[in-house]
């Protein structure tokens, strides 16, 4: 299940990733800050399978089985039975293991890259006891021997120079100071701090890292944009870049910086004169308005995977055995083991085709204490099982009136329909049970349904009349007609 769900963020991730790409280059024609687009990609990488982790799943199905594994399900837990014995316990085990071990490596990794940005922030936090503070460009700002320039820190944070800038042009200074206070201004580095959460949370994201890089390039590009917007000359601004890069300034990890890797550097430069309007702002809305459609319509053809709470990943409850005990005691009529073994916390609702579940049991043998034990446990009342009925249609056939009325008091559907089982009431109308029946009547049991039976053999159709007629019931064929029930018209 780990495997399935990581597979499906990592294909979440790139969607988002790809969508991220194109809506920045609509951004940036329209003059936009493109941040916010890798930010929101970001967040919504770890949003979505977030909420998709903590919504209600689907009811899980029921199969008949020899073993039955109980799976914790995301808020509520669900019972699913495997085919198989030995073999099925086996491989379920081998999928727990699988799951915990790839949940451990998941916490694993993200330990290991909190631990490297703190590791980071610490050297930085060491590194700038040493630093002085002056005025530069009529700012103040943290001079370090080769550090910069950068903005480091977070809550606050601060710009630091190199010493050697202090050698260099006014104008690059004031660039620098400038380009820097841009950073500060926008909270850059909480947004990058931000970003950095997202990863420590989901460390093996490959796209997610991607997109960290085209981040910290949009930061930067967007605050080239800032300064230009305040009056400064392009053609000085690009020269303080160029100036900057040709020293081969060291720059923090962690923090935004006038000179990101020189890889960018000719973007950036080339982006200094871009023209914005080449693109309006509507026509831009409605093709972001379309490619998130596209996005969103790409991942509905993606399934995405019901994850098991990852708390409980590690601690499947395998008692299934135990169940399949529980329901060898209840048909030995071993009430005392069946007993010991409920308290134990044995699966109530374990099923085995041809036997049905413990409660079905107990309501056909007529144990009204073991169905009170049961339904105090969490037995499901309207649990059925193809051959064997439901707890209600088992006490009917028998004539059990006690056990039918604590049943329906605890929730037992009336109409319930059991293909080739049929339903409570035709149930009770065959087996020559009035008081039964007329119980089962008074609780709404619908006196005209009639449903097909034996249908690969010899179909032939029942209600509760035509069985009270087939098995000579005369008292409860003249009850049925009194309250309304007609032959069907063949």
């Amino acid at each position: 299940m780990m495997l399935a769900w990581n597979a499906y963020i990592l294909i979440l991730s790139a969607v988002l990733g790809v969508t991220a790409l194109a809506l920045e280059q609509l951004s940036r024609r329209c003059g936009l800050a493109t941040r916010w687009v890798w930010a929101s990609a970001m967040v919504a990488s770890l949003l979505i399978p977030a909420v998709l982790l903590f919504a209600p799943g689907p009811a899980a199905p029921h199969y008949a089985a020899e073993t039955a594994l109980v799976v914790p399900g995301i808020l509520n837990d669900v019972s699913f039975e495997v085919q198989g014995s030995d073999a099925a316990v086996s491989t379920a085990r081998s999928s727990v293991a699988l799951n915990a071990a790839l949940l451990a490596a998941w916490a694993l990794l993200s330990v290991l890259v909190i631990v490297w940005f703190a590791i980071s922030g610490l050297r930085l936090r060491r590194a700038s006891s040493s630093w002085t503070v002056q005025r530069v460009a009529g700012t103040d700002v943290s001079i370090s021997a080769d550090l910069g320039p950068a903005v480091v820190g977070f809550f606050p944070a601060k710009i630091v120079l190199p010493r050697w800038m202090l050698q260099t042009e006014a104008s690059v200074q004031r660039m620098a100071v400038l380009h820097e206070s841009q950073h500060l201004s926008a909270r850059d580095p909480q947004l990058i701090l931000a970003a950095l959460v997202c990863l420590a949370l989901m460390p093996w994201n490959l796209p997610l890292w991607w997109m960290l890089q085209r981040l910290r390039t949009a930061v930067e590009v967007d605050c080239d944009a800032r300064v230009l917007r305040s009056g400064e000359d392009v053609v000085t601004y690009g020269g303080a870049l160029l100036a900057v890069a040709a020293t081969k300034a060291r720059t923090p990890m962690l923090a935004p910086a006038l000179i990101e890797p020189t890889t960018q550097l000719e973007k950036r430069i080339t982006l200094l004169g871009a023209s914005a309007s080449a693109l309006s702002k509507p026509l831009a809305v409605t093709a972001s308005v379309a490619l998130l459609g596209i996005a969103g319509g790409v991942m509905a053809q993606v399934e995405a995977p019901q994850p098991v709470r990852l708390a409980a990943i590690a601690t499947w409850d395998l008692t299934g055995r135990e169940g399949a005990r529980l329901l060898d005691a209840v048909l030995d009529g071993s009430s005392r083991r069946a007993l010991e073994l409920i308290e134990a916390g044995a699966n109530v609702n374990y099923r085995r085709g041809g036997d049905g579940t413990p409660l079905i049991v107990a309501a056909y043998h007529g144990d009204l204490p073991l169905v009170e034990l049961l339904l105090a446990k969490g037995a499901d009342v309207n649990l059925e099982s193809l051959g064997d009925g439901n707890p209600l249609i088992a006490a009917a056939a028998q004539g059990h009136g006690s056990i039918a009325t604590k049943l329906v008091d605890a929730g037992a559907n009336v109409n319930a329909l059991v293909e080739d089982d049929e339903t409570p009431l035709i149930n009770a109308a065959r087996g020559g049970h009035l008081e039964l029946v007329k119980y089962l009547v008074s609780k709404g049991a619908d006196v005209n349904f009639s449903t097909i039976a034996n249908k690969n053999s010899a179909p032939e159709r029942r209600s509760a009349l035509s069985e009270a007629e087939k098995y000579v019931h005369h008292d409860i064929v003249e009850y049925l007609r009194a309250n309304g029930a007609t032959p069907w018209i063949k």
